[in-house]
């Protein structure tokens, strides 16, 4: 339990959710640009379409690594744990989520991307340890 950082596993998990708003806000805004929509409605039905709902997967999957590895970083111990750990705050979100529109909405990938969440952060936590062990030899 000692190797657990609180404040890397919060910063990571702040990051994760933060980031991956901000990468949501920008995607939206890029496919209303793009398109030349006119109002809400029309941005909803374009960010519905397979490619976009793919890209801000990838996209969203990306930054849980990066989250995964800033807080093994930030806590310089136990990377493997801090890292899961920072997908705490996303897969609370993801609960929620999918609690919110059960049972009449909630879709198979909404528990695949739930359940990818854990392996994504420790995948970052990963990569700070085989940078640290690297940096070693």
């Amino acid at each position: 339990m000692s190797s657990i950082s609180v404040k890397a596993v919060i910063v990571g998990g702040l990051f994760d959710v933060v980031t991956s708003f901000v990468a949501g806000f920008i995607l939206t805004l890029a496919i209303a640009l793009s398109s030349g929509v006119q109002n809400i409605e029309e941005i909803k039905q374009a960010s519905g379409s397979e490619t976009v709902q793919l890209v801000a997967t990838v996209i969203g999957a990306a930054i849980s690594v990066a989250a995964g590895y800033l807080a093994a970083r930030m806590a310089g111990r136990g990377e493997l744990i801090n890292g899961s750990l920072s997908s705490f705050l996303c897969a609370a979100i993801g609960i929620y989520t999918i609690a919110a529109r059960w049972p009449e909405h909630a879709e198979a990938s909404d528990f695949i991307k739930l359940a990818v969440v854990p392996p994504l952060g420790l995948l970052g936590g990963y990569l700070r340890l085989r940078q640290v062990r690297s940096s070693r030899q």
